[in-house]
């Protein structure tokens, strides 16, 4: 079984290489394989599909996000806004920029890839962004307020992630530390 579950994880791997070389366009089966190192009938043993390789992709950021956050859940003593502190930590995590990011890398290339084929294939994410939401407003703090730190660190993910011009890192820190204190269930007058 592990084999079977290396094998997919390079061909996953493979695809994203493949992605961010030569850009949605270019992830082919072919060039999939070649990059992971199997065959094609290897390759279609795992994803019968350029369509089921993507789904693929998208599943395994979600898996990879998810498993970030529930470690941080677990490990915060303080039950009140934990996993509201959880998704703000993951998310601010993710978009670091200048460090090494694989997971981000691998999620910039799942989504392109996944938006440039077929906008479907993002459903699974959209699904769990509406468990997350509500996750957000059970989480013992206002929902609403909940909200806002979820949707900007959302902003501040997403334009890390596509590369747009954003916070310097010294307001990036301010804001954070400000929706930290947010996710405690207290209100602050200035960032």
């Amino acid at each position: 079984m592990r084999g079977k579950t290396d094998t997919r994880k390079k061909i996953l791997d493979a695809a994203s290489t493949v992605v961010l070389r030569d850009g949605a366009p270019g992830l082919t089966l072919e060039q999939v394989a070649k990059e992971a190192g199997v065959s094609k009938g290897g390759l279609l043993y795992h994803f019968p599909s350029k369509e089921a390789l993507l789904r693929g992709m998208v599943e395994r950021v979600i898996a990879d996000f998810e498993g970030g956050v529930l470690e941080r859940v677990a490990a915060d003593p303080a039950k009140k806004g934990r996993f509201l502190r959880a998704y703000l930590s993951e998310v601010a995590a993710s978009a670091e920029s200048g460090s090494p990011q694989e997971r981000r890398i691998r999620l910039q290339s799942a989504l392109i890839a996944a938006v440039a084929v077929d906008k479907r294939l993002l459903d699974p994410l959209r699904e769990r962004y509406k468990i997350y939401q509500e996750f957000v407003e059970k989480d013992g703090v206002d929902a609403v307020q909940a909200t806002i730190i979820r949707v900007v660190a959302d902003a501040m993910w997403l334009a890390s992630l596509f590369d747009m011009p954003s916070l310097s890192a010294e307001m990036q820190t301010k804001v954070l530390q400000y929706l930290y204190t947010m996710s405690h269930g207290r209100k602050k007058e200035n960032p």
